[in-house]
């Protein structure tokens, strides 16, 4: 029993972890510009969205951009906010600059500096939605507060997954050995790769169509 175990647990451990790598790689790509994933910058982009609007509206009534968001009559009711200029998800106001011919409209992110990626990238009005401001695999995985990213349970599937594999790479491997058809090095590597590459097509197809819907 213990030599099965050394020989059979290195590989079988192998296959479940890169299982697990693969799934959580595939639901950091598929998921992180996805609607109510990361809840305080869709918020914002609305925000934004409402707030360019509302500015063009002012210039169509008044022919000029407004010196600053407060005189808009709209914002206040928008944002319930009894003064003061509105504020992105974060609590922080937006930066609005204009000229005569255009303006600029943007937040400045989770961090509240300009500048950053994914998360505490600045989100503007005109692209709301970049490569820059997608959160990162690190900000994905690190992040505990759900309004930021609502990873939905893929961890926790992504381990379970992992053990599952772990258990029937291990027992598979064992009943060679009670076969007496004991695999060579070759045969482990091969097989290994068979189960990493089917639980991980699973995964990649299982993945996407979990979408956390906010509520």
């Amino acid at each position: 029993m213990k030599r099965r175990l050394i020989r059979h647990a290195p590989i079988a451990l192998v296959c479940g972890l890169t299982v697990f790598a693969i799934l959580n790689v595939v639901a950091w790509y598929n998921l992180r510009g996805v609607r109510n994933v990361c809840r305080r910058q869709d918020y914002t982009r609305d925000s934004l969205r409402i707030l360019s609007q509302q500015i063009e509206a002012y210039r169509e009534e008044h022919s000029t951009f407004p010196e600053s968001l407060v005189v808009i009559p709209k914002v206040h009711q928008s944002w319930r906010l009894p003064d003061g200029p509105p504020t992105d998800d974060w609590g922080t106001p937006f930066v609005y600059n204009t000229s005569n011919t255009e303006f600029t409209l943007r937040s400045l992110g989770r961090d509240r500096k300009p500048g950053g990626v994914g998360l505490d990238a600045d989100i503007d009005a005109r692209e709301p939605k970049t490569g820059i401001t997608l959160a990162t695999f690190s900000q994905f995985f690190t992040e505990t507060d759900s309004s930021e990213v609502d990873r939905g349970g893929f961890t926790t599937a992504g381990l379970i997954a992992a053990i599952v594999v772990f258990l029937t790479a291990f027992n598979a491997l064992g009943d060679a050995d009670v076969d007496k058809q004991a695999l060579r090095p070759m045969s482990f590597i091969g097989y290994s790769l068979l189960v990493v590459v089917l639980a991980s097509i699973v995964g990649a197809v299982l993945m996407p169509l979990h979408i956390p819907s906010g509520h």
